[in-house]
């Protein structure tokens, strides 16, 4: 039996987790859920990546 490849894993779970994260900041900082971009603004080579830095 293979393991599942963690990469497929976070095509599947990314989304969700970017709506979680939304939830999150949101009860945290107090803003607004729609004022965070409706889907994640970078790609899951751009979350991944330890060296990226958004402008």
């Amino acid at each position: 039996m293979e393991s599942p490849s963690p990469k497929r894993y976070l095509v599947e779970i990314f989304d969700d987790a970017y709506a979680g994260a939304i939830q999150l900041a949101s009860s945290e900082t107090g803003i607004a859920k729609k004022a965070f971009p409706k889907t994640c603004p970078y790609t899951q080579e751009q979350v991944l990546d330890p060296d990226f830095l958004p402008n």
